[in-house]
């Protein structure tokens, strides 16, 4: 008869006291009662899935505006490392430059060949050891080719 044994024994023990009027009162209120208990649960469910959707929405919000900084200082990082290997190109240079000078100083009559393979490898070095501009990260550099190698045994009659 009902969801509920308590209940099912006292419509039995109303029946017998003639108290059916009182008993179907009684669970007219009780279905009262679990309707608004739901109904109460499901506000309650609903407010929090409220509360949570906000939650989520500032969540999101916030990475979308901590996402936009984080992008501004890579974006700060990568001018930062471009300077950095421009001072480390211009450093290289140098030292290639150096070797260069200490090689010709120690070979005061150079052939034609090999005058030329320094000239050749001079202008390699300073295209390879370019500085790049740091304001247009997107230019691309290549690379070239590096000077031939002389054989300076079989070329050392030619001054």
């Amino acid at each position: 008869m009902h969801d509920f044994p308590w209940l099912t024994a006292l419509t039995a023990w109303a029946a017998t006291l003639g108290l059916s009027f009182w008993l179907g009162r009684l669970s007219e209120i009780h279905k009262e009662f679990v309707m608004v208990v739901r109904q109460t649960v499901r506000a309650w469910f609903d407010r929090w899935f409220l509360v949570l959707y906000a939650a989520i929405g500032f969540v999101a919000l916030a990475g979308v505006i901590l996402g936009g900084t984080a992008s501004v200082q890579n974006g700060r990082d990568l001018v930062t490392s471009c300077e950095n290997a421009n001072e480390s190109r211009a450093a290289s240079r140098a030292l290639w430059g150096y070797i260069l000078d200490v090689s010709t100083s120690n070979n005061p009559h150079p052939t034609k060949q090999q005058r030329a393979f320094y000239d050749d490898f001079r202008a390699y070095i300073n295209k390879v050891y370019v500085q790049h501009d740091c304001s247009d990260l997107s230019k691309k550099y290549p690379l070239p080719e590096p000077p031939r190698v002389i054989d300076t045994k079989r070329n050392s009659d030619d001054t």
